[in-house]
């Protein structure tokens, strides 16, 4: 999904949040397409606004 509080980036990286169950990942980047990936990241505990729920922040390129 697209994050409601997106970070400030340049304006052709789209930064969405995908939420996902353990042993998941891998599959959901794969179908994602890592060549339109520029990246992605889990936060440490410490700054993840939701504890309990696994997720990642992901930028995609807009540029094709």
């Amino acid at each position: 999904v697209d994050n409601d509080f997106p970070y400030y980036i340049e304006p052709h990286i789209k930064h969405m949040i995908c939420w996902y169950k353990k042993g998941t990942l891998d599959s959901i980047i794969s179908k994602l397409g890592k060549k339109n990936i520029v990246t992605y990241w889990e936060n440490l505990s410490h700054n993840k606004s939701v504890k309990d729920i696994n997720h990642i922040h992901i930028f995609i390129s807009k540029l094709k």
